[in-house]
């Protein structure tokens, strides 16, 4: 297996195991590709919150990938930096530490769901979110979703 042009070890036989994980777990994914960054990915677009509220979720792999993880990008984006947001606006979509062995684009968008939900919070009432514990109602509000 050889790797994906410009990519030191991300693999099209690994990139499309993902999306073929993707499209048992979401109704709709798409490729995506960032010109800007010239990084490849994938969008789950229009994806209602419990407020509903849509979105779409792009999560993009580094050229460094699976040695550097990827981030993930909610548009429209937020408005203002907070928790759990990059300098340029992605999102962190792994857990406390990456894990390059455990780690599928599942599991980085089902995270990014669960920030979306915490972040309208935060826009309707004020309610701050940080860290390692995310609560258990906004989980519930995105396996409802399903």
């Amino acid at each position: 297996m050889t790797a994906i042009e410009g990519y030191r070890h991300l693999t099209f036989e690994t990139y499309c195991e993902h999306e073929a994980a993707l499209h048992e777990f979401f109704d709709v994914v798409e490729r995506a590709y960032d010109d800007a960054k010239d990084q490849m990915g994938f969008c789950l677009p229009e994806v209602y919150t419990s407020r509903g509220n849509t979105y779409d979720l792009i999560i993009l792999y580094p050229k460094e990938f699976p040695d550097r993880e990827p981030h993930g990008w909610v548009e429209p984006a937020p408005d203002r930096p907070v928790a759990h947001m990059y300098g340029d606006g992605s999102l962190c979509v792994h857990d406390t530490r990456f894990d390059r062995d455990r780690w599928t684009p599942v599991v980085g968008f089902n995270l990014m769901r669960v920030w979306l939900e915490l972040y309208e919070d935060f826009l309707f009432d004020g309610r701050p979110f940080s860290g390692s514990q995310i609560p258990a109602d906004a989980i519930r509000r995105v396996e409802a979703m399903r």
